[in-house]
């Protein structure tokens, strides 16, 4: 079922029956080609922003693109195609609906595939971190590491009290998975209007990490009001 249809233009109309979710939760490495390769984050970019957009108009854009930044070249079909299957494989573009355009009366309607991003933010990369439940390997032992260390800075807090690693490491674990469920959660009760009034092309790099951090730790002090006393009991 259509859902939205808006005019594009006196000659074509889009048909819309896929919105983005305002946030997805998606398994996937920080480190991967997606968050590497250019022309993949320039069109999640202007998927995100722009979309939905056919691809003519991807194609158009990169063709911009070309002109002002070295790094972005003009695209083939089949190298759009390409980009479009990575991201689609990885759960972060979808195909959302259709335009249809006006050709003339011998040639009636052309129908023209829509693309868009399937969510406006994407946590990733919560399954490769060292406090994940199921990490292994080299990943477990910088896990205690990482308590040692956190178990000294926190000493302050607890009257110079010595930590119990085992203790600090299973809670610091369960803060790890219930800080990714309660950022879901909040997530889901937020409407798509708000996201975009923040502007959410502007929102990148390490002011997205910032601002994801700080709503997930704000959600997670509230929805566990006994967190001090919590972490307290493994100082002893």
């Amino acid at each position: 079922m259509v859902q939205n249809s808006d005019r594009n233009s006196k000659d074509s109309e889009d048909s819309i029956i896929v919105h983005p979710k305002p946030l997805k939760h998606i398994h996937l490495d920080r480190g991967g080609t997606v968050f590497l390769d250019k022309n993949l984050i320039f069109l999640r970019n202007i998927l995100k922003k722009s979309g939905p957009m056919t691809l003519e108009d991807i194609q158009k854009e990169f063709t911009r693109e070309s002109k002002i930044n070295d790094e972005i070249k003009e695209k083939s079909d089949k190298s759009i195609y390409r980009y479009i299957g990575n991201l689609k494989k990885h759960g972060m573009v979808t195909q959302v609906g259709k335009r249809l355009k006006y050709q003339g009366e011998q040639k009636g309607l052309k129908a023209e595939t829509l693309y868009g991003v399937t969510a406006k933010f994407f946590l990733i990369g919560t399954h490769n971190t060292p406090f994940h439940r199921n990490a292994s390997g080299k990943l477990l032992k910088r896990r205690r590491d990482l308590t040692e260390f956190i178990g000294e800075v926190l000493k302050h807090q607890y009257e110079g009290k010595q930590p119990d690693l085992n203790c600090l490491e299973e809670i610091v674990v369960d803060l790890v998975e219930s800080s990714t469920k309660v950022l879901v959660q909040n997530f889901e009760h937020i409407s798509l209007d708000s996201v975009e009034k923040l502007d959410i092309g502007e929102v990148e790099g390490d002011e997205g990490d910032y601002l994801m951090d700080l709503i997930t730790w704000l959600g997670l002090v509230i929805a566990r009001k006994d967190l001090h006393n919590e972490v307290g009991k493994c100082f002893k």
